[in-house]
């Protein structure tokens, strides 16, 4: 695309957010990401700018993650990985700040072999938007934003809800789409099943659906079974 460098990034993505669903019929849908059922995005006035962990040995020389590659678009919404050292519960700044953040991924740790905090991005108002989970070596948080001077096919879309035995539930979850940074989000598509779901994917595939640059991508969830944990997937590529 004239006035941009050439796209650099990845050229899949597979997207997972995961939220812990303790709904009643009042609730109505919330959006998939790990970093809570409240999900906060940076703007152009308020944009990403430090990394902390909620461990003190997730630090340059501790047991826990001592490395993290933080992914995501920056103010002018171009693709951008850096590397950050960390320092506990101490934030350390971002080398960029970001309007988007992709994934996070510990590089280094020590004798742990994994984060033994919470690790999250944040606003300067100390405002999380992306969040780590413990353990977990690496998140992608299950929201996507096209990176600018490029095109996005998305593939697939859905989920799983890790429900006990016992339980029936019925589930819906909703495929949300906003074109630009500064739009209203829509409903692209709405998937739902009633039934044992344990363990089971429902999903849709697309067959030439494209994104431009800067639109936002993420799922939305509601289902009638308290306490239980929805996994949500985006498979998407790159495209000319």
């Amino acid at each position: 695309m004239p006035g941009y460098a050439p796209y650099a990034g990845p050229r899949e993505f597979y997207q997972e957010g995961r939220t812990t669903v303790d709904l009643d019929s009042a609730d109505g849908f919330i959006v998939v990401n790990d970093a809570g059922n409240i999900f906060t995005l940076p703007t152009a006035a308020a944009l990403a700018t430090e990394i902390v962990s909620s461990e003190a040995v997730d630090a340059s020389a501790g047991t826990g993650a001592r490395t993290v590659r933080v992914a995501g678009l920056d103010a002018n919404f171009e693709y951008v990985e850096q590397d950050a050292t960390m320092n506990g519960a101490t934030s350390v700044d971002l080398a960029t700040p970001l309007r988007r953040v992709l994934s996070m991924r510990v590089l280094t740790a020590g004798s742990g072999n994994q984060n033994a905090g919470a690790i999250d991005v944040r606003l300067a108002a100390d405002t999380v938007v992306a969040r780590m989970l413990i353990g977990n070596n690496y998140t992608s948080l299950g929201f996507f934003t096209v990176p600018e001077g490029t095109n996005m096919r998305l593939l697939r879309f859905g989920g799983r809800l890790n429900a006990v035995d016992a339980v029936t539930p019925a589930i819906s979850v909703r495929l949300m789409i906003r074109r630009d940074a500064g739009a209203i989000a829509e409903i692209k598509a709405t998937l739902g099943q009633e039934g044992a779901l344990e363990q089971q994917r429902i999903e849709q595939t697309f067959k030439n659906y494209v994104l431009p640059g800067r639109t936002d991508i993420y799922l939305m969830v509601d289902t009638d079974t308290d306490d239980t944990l929805f996994h949500g997937f985006l498979e998407l590529e790159a495209v000319r």
